[in-house]
């Protein structure tokens, strides 16, 4: 009894760190680079479980005896990488030893889940009728991990809370090697040293302006929001080249040390007039506008110019209505903080002018399905909900930067076709533009010829451009600015001659299907690799290509681990049951990341901030696996396993079902979905402890095999889960985890003759 407490505190302990240092790493791979890619944590943590399972018998007592402590040593091992091993993303694919040092730094973040993985193996072996309750432990102390790392970062930088998520590793024992390491973390959190950030990144980069200073940092579990004051940043998006003053000075906020915005100090009525934003405001109504993440601020201003007598700003930022109440006390705009999702779903109000920002495409550089910022605004069914929002004759004004080729605007254009429809949009749309800055003017109504006419003499003023406008050739459009008529000519296609003919994917984005940010399709592959390391910038195709090879590295690293214990058991018998065994290994690893990675993109349409979303995802679905498993150690009879099996299909299908076809009705009380939620979560826990006594009364020795089919098949599932959702969506997603569950109970039921009835 006393060996089965200690083992289950340390399992408790190392489960919780384990999950906080996931969660910390999130953060810092958000940090390193620019929210890509984050998600293939996921992978890489479960890649650590696979390895503790395929040589687990390999590992020696002693190991096996102080896994705790080991883990501890495993978590500093990649601070110290992370502190000062030379890393720069930015030239990833330009000096070698840049990917080398990305190599060793996602290896050794693998070692903590290998501690974490080998421990659940070890007290199979010890105690596998009790196998399910240690599993439920586990899962709940992992939930406690992600409070336990949401608590740290509230107060702490990112490698001050590896450090302190190292000391639970020296817990527990009075050796003198234990007394040492904990002094030296000590020491450690004493210094001022903190992960190494690519000089390219603004909240770098800013402080080697002259007179440049960092005012203050605001920091919160899910964002840094660093404030400069920068002398010479001045501000002017969309700023006429026929202004004749200075445009103003500017603080810069830096969030998440990569996102810049210029926040403008002080601003000028001729300045104001000077915007391309002031357009849409010379005519018809203005008085209630919108803003929705305007950090910038220049909407609110322009629109306080224009006479607007209420204007209200949404934002999904925690920190920036703090630098506001600090820096701005008067700044002349009403502040909500939401995501602005919901803000449309569950708000009545109308307004005359709703600005929104496009959130920059850069589609041949970076790619934005693998990016941790989705808000769901810019799919088919927001764009709906913010036409909602709309008074008749008002107008929602997409603003954004162009690129060449044109992929951002083709991809709006086709978002707006639909939800609004190519004649309606047609009839109702103008784009305007200076020299890469643009609008795009939605009129709930449409343009009358008077409203064009009046547009054309203040684009005449100022020298703007028109993209588009009703009724209007192709030679009347970008003639200040000489682009051959390209942006023109991709508006046209698309509205009159349904022309899609795109290097990027600009098919519109869904609530099913979202990331309105990714361009990327295959056919992009080819011209990726003939400039590979020819350009400096790392992601883009490159981005998709590094996805690609991380998926093949996985397949053949998970192969080579799994043959090297089947080959240690050349000359034994295994049982005719464990390919039963290996396939329903595989279909519960399959089912769970399809779920996990497909419920993380869709609980994003609820929660609004990724990290948050990933945090609370993770929170439900721990205590309600470990609940299951904990339930399944009460519940074990050989004749449940069809009731059972049922129970958990219904389930999950209905709960799916609800999410999938209900969701616009959760989303006016958003919480709501943590119910169907906590059902999958439950039923979930259930196949794998359910699958572990039967390993158990077959051949125990069989379990770190068949944990290590669960943890490489993860690895593997959840990428490909996430390129599913991102081709196809979360509906095929959704559909393959019920299969791979379905033939889960197939596999268990065929070999159930076999198995006694197993007492609780």
């Amino acid at each position: 009894m006393k060996e089965e407490k200690r083992l289950a505190f340390g399992l408790f302990l190392v489960s919780s760190g384990a999950l906080a240092f996931e969660t910390i790493l999130f953060r810092v791979f958000t940090f390193i680079f620019g929210y890509h890619f984050v998600s293939l944590l996921v992978a890489l943590a479960l890649l650590g479980y696979g390895i503790a399972g395929s040589f687990a018998p390999r590992f020696p007592d002693w190991f096996k005896n102080d896994v705790l402590f080991y883990f501890g040593c495993f978590v500093i091992s990649f601070w110290t990488a992370l502190v000062f091993l030379p890393f720069d993303v930015y030239e990833l694919f330009v000096k070698p030893y840049y990917f080398l040092s990305l190599c060793s730094l996602i290896l050794l973040s693998l070692f903590p889940f290998l501690a974490h993985g080998l421990l659940q193996v070890v007290t199979f072996e010890r105690f596998p009728r009790r196998f399910p309750h240690f599993y439920g432990l586990n899962l709940l102390g992992s939930a406690c991990g992600v409070a336990l790392a949401l608590l740290l970062l509230s107060v702490l930088s990112e490698a001050k809370a590896l450090l302190i998520l190292a000391l639970l590793g020296f817990l527990g024992g009075l050796s003198r090697w234990r007394w040492l390491c904990f002094a030296l973390v000590v020491c450690l959190l004493l210094l001022p040293l903190g992960m190494r950030l690519s000089p390219y990144l603004p909240s770098k980069s800013l402080l080697l302006i002259p007179e440049s200073t960092l005012l203050r940092t605001y920091r919160n579990p899910f964002e840094v929001l660093e404030v400069f004051s920068v002398p010479s940043m001045r501000v002017g998006s969309g700023l006429s080249t026929h202004f004749q003053g200075v445009p103003p000075s500017a603080f810069a906020l830096v969030f998440d040390h990569h996102q810049l915005e210029l926040f403008p100090r002080e601003v000028a009525d001729d300045f104001l007039e000077a915007l391309l934003f002031g357009l849409p405001l010379r005519s018809g109504k203005h008085e209630k506008v919108l803003v929705i993440e305007g950090r910038g601020g220049l909407e609110v201003y322009v629109s306080r110019h224009a006479g607007a007598q209420e204007v209200t700003l949404v934002t999904a930022s925690r920190a920036f209505p703090r630098f506001i109440d600090d820096f701005v006390p008067s700044f002349p705009a009403r502040m909500v903080v939401a995501s602005p999702r919901h803000f449309l779903e569950r708000s009545e109000e109308t307004y005359d002018v709703i600005f929104v920002r496009v959130p920059v495409g850069r589609a041949s550089v970076f790619p934005g399905s693998f990016s941790f910022v989705e808000d769901f605004l810019f799919t088919a069914e927001g764009v709906k909900s913010l036409l909602e929002r709309i008074r008749e004759g008002g107008v929602v004004v997409f603003s954004f930067f162009l690129q060449n080729p044109p992929s951002l605007l083709p991809k709006l254009v086709s978002l707006l076709d639909s939800a609004y429809g190519k004649e309606e949009l047609a009839r109702n749309s103008v784009v305007v533009k200076n020299l890469d800055f643009a609008l795009l003017v939605l009129k709930k109504g449409g343009w009358a010829k008077g409203e064009v006419s009046l547009l054309s003499e203040e684009l005449e003023k100022h020298r703007f451009d028109w993209v588009y406008f009703p009724g209007g050739e192709l030679e009347e459009m970008e003639r200040v600015f000489d682009t051959g008529k390209r942006y023109a000519r991709v508006v046209e296609g698309l509205l009159f001659k349904g022309e899609e003919g795109s290097v990027f994917d600009i098919r519109p984005a869904t609530d099913l299907r979202p990331y309105f940010r990714n361009f990327f399709r295959f056919l992009q592959l080819r011209e990726t690799w003939k400039n590979l390391r020819k350009r400096w910038l790392p992601f883009g195709g490159a981005g998709f290509l590094l996805v690609l090879v991380v998926l093949f590295m996985v397949v053949v690293f998970a192969l080579v681990a799994l043959f090297y214990p089947l080959w240690r058991k050349r000359e034994k018998h295994l049982p005719e049951k464990a390919k039963l065994f290996i396939l329903a290994s595989i279909c519960t690893a399959t089912g769970f990341m399809f779920l996990e990675i497909s419920l993380f993109v869709l609980l994003s349409l609820f929660v609004g901030i990724p990290l948050y979303t990933f945090s609370l995802l993770l929170l439900v679905l721990l205590v309600g696996s470990g609940s299951g498993s904990t339930w399944v150690q009460l519940q074990l009879e050989r004749g449940k396993t069809r009731k059972f099996a049922l129970s958990h299909l219904l389930n999950l299908g209905g709960c799916l079902f609800l999410l999938v076809f209900f969701k616009e009705g959760l989303l006016t009380l958003p919480f709501l979905v943590l119910v169907p939620l906590f059902v999958i979560s439950f039923t979930s826990g259930m196949p794998f402890p359910w699958l572990s006594q039967k390993v158990h009364r077959t051949d125990p020795s069989l379990f770190p095999l068949i944990f290590a089919y669960n943890g490489f098949f993860s690895v593997v599932s959840s990428l490909l889960a996430h390129l599913l959702v991102v081709f196809w969506g979360l509906s095929w997603a959704f559909a393959v985890a019920f299969l791979a569950y379905l033939v889960f109970w197939w596999a268990i039921g065929k070999g159930k003759a076999t198995f006694p009835a197993v007492s609780g």
